[in-house]
């Protein structure tokens, strides 16, 4: 019972305040003046503290002709902020990846650079990931046994040395990678 009578109140006193602040508007319209909103008591007292001052109300009135050169200095142009960045490549999207899908340079979903625009030092995503895959086997194939070892070590390292990611980064940068960042590694377990 309780709820019913807030929700019949509420909207009375909604009502109310809708009433009101119509009847305020339509005086503020008939005088044509601006009425400003009701100063908080402690501004009030303090305001009037102003006005009685009249050494403050004269410092307002005064004339200060150094302030008014000053002003007059000053020139205000405004116009459209110039565009500081143009897209250069199609940013993705559900469409341009349904339309993309069969393009060599959006294969993995995203765009990639060619290989010959790469800048020396940066490497993609993809890359990134195949030179940590390989770095990971390389550390499995030292684990196997000599005869594994002589025959898959060698494929592994060409393959890493010969990687255009591993020609544009350095073996330097390529440790510091792989010192903060790992491929997944998938480990059977055998439950008996």
């Amino acid at each position: 019972m309780k709820k019913i009578w807030k929700s019949v109140l509420r909207t009375v006193k909604n009502r109310k305040y809708q009433q009101k602040a119509i009847k305020y508007a339509e005086d503020m319209e008939k005088t044509n003046t601006i009425h400003r909103a009701p100063r908080y008591p402690t501004e009030q007292k303090n305001f009037q503290k102003i006005q009685a001052d009249e050494r403050i109300t004269q410092e307002i009135k005064k004339r200060n002709d150094i302030l008014i050169d000053n002003m007059n200095k000053i020139t205000v142009t405004s116009s459209e902020p110039k565009n500081r960045w143009t897209p250069t490549k199609e940013l993705r999207s559900k469409d341009t990846e349904w339309v993309r899908r069969n393009d060599q340079i959006w294969e993995f979903g995203f765009y990639e650079l060619p290989l010959d625009k790469m800048p020396k030092g940066k490497l993609m995503f993809r890359e990134a990931i195949e030179i940590l895959r390989a770095r990971c086997d390389k550390d499995f194939v030292l684990k196997l046994s000599e005869e594994q070892k002589d025959i898959l070590l060698p494929q592994i390292l060409e393959s890493l040395e010969k990687h255009p990611a591993m020609q544009r980064i350095g073996e330097e940068t390529f440790n510091r990678i792989w010192q903060y960042f790992r491929p997944f590694e998938q480990k059977e377990n055998n439950i008996l």
